[in-house]
């Protein structure tokens, strides 16, 4: 999570192709398009307007939860 320049605020989410082991079994783009953002299977994100802290904040814990295995 970052503040960009314009004000908005920025949760990026990435895969580390390179770390010994890892598998990635999640489209990243995918899930942040739940919560109106997109981008790559291995690379992508979502913005939020400042007053959407909180909003934010639960797309984070979601999308944390998912790539645990917590949530379905």
């Amino acid at each position: 999570i970052y503040a960009h320049p314009d004000g908005d605020l920025r949760l990026s989410v990435g895969f580390n192709p390179w770390l010994a082991g890892a598998l990635r079994r999640h489209d990243l783009a995918a899930l942040c398009e739940a919560h109106g953002g997109g981008g790559h299977p291995y690379v992508a994100g979502a913005s939020f307007a400042a007053e959407q802290g909180d909003t934010l904040r639960r797309a984070q814990a979601q999308i944390v939860a998912t790539l645990r295995g917590d949530s379905p």
